[in-house]
C-alpha cells in the first residue's frame, strides 16, 4: 500500500525498556517510518510515525491522538521489516509496528493470571461438580 507524501507524518516518543547502544547502519534504513497498527479487534491503522530505530517488542510508544494535545499510551507487540531485491542486494523499504493500547495489554495480563487454566490438566476444572453423596 502507497502512501502519498501528502499524509501526516507525526513523531512519537519510545521509552525503552533497556538495551545496549547499537552501531548505526551503513545504509539509510534509521530514516525509514513505521506504519503503526493497533491490533485490537479491528484493527485501526494509526499512521506513519518517526520512531527510534532500535524500537521492539514491549516498548512503550505515546501517539498523540486529538488536535487538543492529549495522547495514548501504547505498547509494542510486534515489528516487521519490509526487504526487496535491489542492486544486487537486499534492501530494506518499509517497517510496521503493530501496538496495543497500554491499559488493554495491563487488563488482558490482569485476566489471563486470574483465570484459571483450562487445559484439562487438573481434576477440577471450572464448571465441574463434584457430588459427594
Amino acid at each position: 500500500m502507497q502512501m502519498d507524501p501528502d499524509d501526516i507524518i507525526e513523531d512519537a516518543s519510545v521509552v525503552k525498556k533497556g538495551g545496549k547502544p547499537r552501531k548505526p547502519p551503513k545504509d539509510d534504513r534509521d530514516k525509514l517510518l513505521y506504519q503503526v497498527t493497533e491490533i485490537s479487534p479491528p484493527p485501526t491503522k494509526l499512521g506513519l510515525f518517526k520512531l527510534d530505530p532500535n524500537a521492539g517488542c514491549g516498548d512503550c510508544i505515546e501517539v498523540p491522538t486529538d488536535e487538543d494535545g492529549s495522547s495514548s499510551v501504547f505498547v509494542i507487540k510486534k515489528v516487521s521489516y519490509k526487504y526487496a531485491h535491489r542492486g544486487g542486494r537486499m534492501q530494506m523499504i518499509g517497517k510496521d509496528a503493530d501496538v496495543k493500547e497500554a491499559a488493554r495489554d495491563s487488563l488482558e495480563k490482569f485476566m489471563t493470571r486470574m483465570l484459571p487454566s483450562l487445559s484439562g490438566d487438573d481434576d477440577g476444572a471450572v464448571g465441574d461438580a463434584v457430588d459427594e453423596s
